[in-house]
């Protein structure tokens, strides 16, 4: 996952509550608890921007692909899935069928969260990069 750089005031401030809050639905997804995930003030700062929009581009397979009945399906699709589920909060997906619209989008601050991007020099100017959640060298996808 990774969050999109924006150039509103307070930027660093929108940052760190960026950051910290994937770290926070990473761990919480991770968890098998039932409990809390979030903490009032962290709630209370989802509401306050509930306008988050991720970015969708779904030709990756196993990662985000269009299934056979036309719809958004994939490993990652399901991680944000079950963190919305977690947190009780529905992120904007933006669907996108070209990279090039998306790159430009996410340095025009249009989408807040990219769920798969590779990292490179280039994008580390605009883009602010999460650890990964997983590494797989190898995938059985069947239809």
């Amino acid at each position: 996952i990774t969050k999109v750089r924006n150039n509103y005031p307070n930027t660093m401030v929108k940052k760190l509550l960026y950051i910290s809050l994937v770290f926070v639905l990473i761990a919480g997804f991770l968890s098998c608890s039932t409990s809390e995930i979030l903490n009032e003030q962290e709630k209370e700062w989802l509401r306050n921007n509930n306008n988050i929009t991720v970015g969708v581009f779904p030709y990756y397979t196993p990662y985000q692909f269009i299934n056979k009945n036309e719809q958004i399906d994939g490993v990652l699709i399901d991680y944000l899935s079950l963190i919305e589920k977690k947190i009780n909060h529905t992120f904007k997906r933006k669907l996108y069928t070209n990279w090039e619209d998306l790159l430009k989008d996410t340095k025009n601050n249009k989408i807040d969260i990219i769920l798969e991007i590779q990292q490179t020099t280039q994008r580390d100017s605009y883009l602010n990069f999460h650890s990964q959640l997983f590494k797989s060298n190898y995938a059985i996808v069947t239809s």
